[in-house]
């Protein structure tokens, strides 16, 4: 799933009222205007994944979970990060994360993500979390 599919599609994104009730409550909201909060975090995101049947929008130290079928708002929370010894099921994340870590100098265009197929860019997620010292950030 690429990021633009979701951020072409501002203007499809919504919430039942149950998750806005969830997303008011898991970030202390004051306001009730979850939609217009979401579209605001997927405009400025620092990253978004695509993963399964959802989006997860990162940025803010909070991350909302999107529908990727429906566009809908599911739930939010707080990043509340902890370190911790990889686990098999970080793996799918490490490319995505090694794209986002490419340095693109200010007014280049980013790089096709079939980058990571490069042998001198793969170097750097091939075999890691199998050394031991591997770690990762995790929510908690």
């Amino acid at each position: 799933m690429e990021e633009s599919t979701l951020v072409q599609n501002l203007e499809r994104i919504h919430t039942t009222p149950m998750g806005a009730e969830r997303v008011i409550r898991n970030l202390n909201l004051h306001t009730n205007d979850v939609v217009a909060l979401c579209r605001d975090a997927i405009r400025h995101a620092d990253i978004i994944i695509g993963l399964g049947k959802n989006w997860y929008v990162y940025g803010n130290g909070i991350v909302f979970t999107v529908n990727a079928k429906s566009f809908t708002i599911i739930t939010a929370y707080k990043i509340n990060a902890k370190v911790r010894l990889m686990q098999e099921s970080d793996y799918v994340c490490l490319p995505e994360f090694l794209y986002q870590a490419i340095y693109i100098p200010e007014g280049e265009a980013l790089p096709p993500r079939s980058i990571l197929n490069d042998p001198n860019i793969r170097i750097y997620i091939d075999g890691f979390g199998t050394q031991p010292g591997d770690l990762v950030a995790c929510p908690v």
